[in-house]
């Protein structure tokens, strides 16, 4: 007498996304970094579509592999909504050297998704300051 087996093989089911799985909360189109005059930073940031966007925050760190450190106080509050983006900046006063910023968007739910890092370095800020005073003259 023989055994036989039959291994029913059921169909891979056609992924089907859950309500309680929603949709990336930010289409992002850009995220830049720009040092300025005075050695202060201005991190821009540009959004195609947000939704269920709470926000965003900025993370600082200073290797690119280092620990990031949250640079503003409270929540950034988004501004777009799913059919429209917003255009988005934050300034920052890290020092001289080199640093990486990160961008962290937060949806309704507490979902949180990390963009960057961008790469900027920031030059002695006395040699800034003269360059003030003897434009002040």
């Amino acid at each position: 007498v023989g055994i036989l087996t039959i291994n029913v093989q059921q169909p891979t089911p056609t992924p089907v996304p859950s309500p309680t799985e929603p949709p990336t909360a930010v289409s992002l189109v850009s995220f830049n970094a720009k040092v300025n005059g005075d050695g202060s930073v201005t991190l821009a940031w540009e959004t195609a579509s947000e939704v269920d966007n709470a926000g965003f925050n900025i993370y600082r760190s200073k290797r690119i592999d280092g620990t990031d450190k949250k640079v503003n106080g409270k929540l950034i509050p988004a501004q777009g909504n799913g059919a429209f983006g917003a255009s988005y900046s934050f300034e920052d006063t890290p020092g001289s050297g080199t640093f990486y910023y990160k961008l962290e968007d937060v949806d309704s739910n507490g979902v949180r998704t990390m963009h960057g890092p961008v790469k900027v370095r920031v030059k002695s800020e006395g040699g800034e300051a003269r360059r003030r005073r003897n434009s002040n003259k």
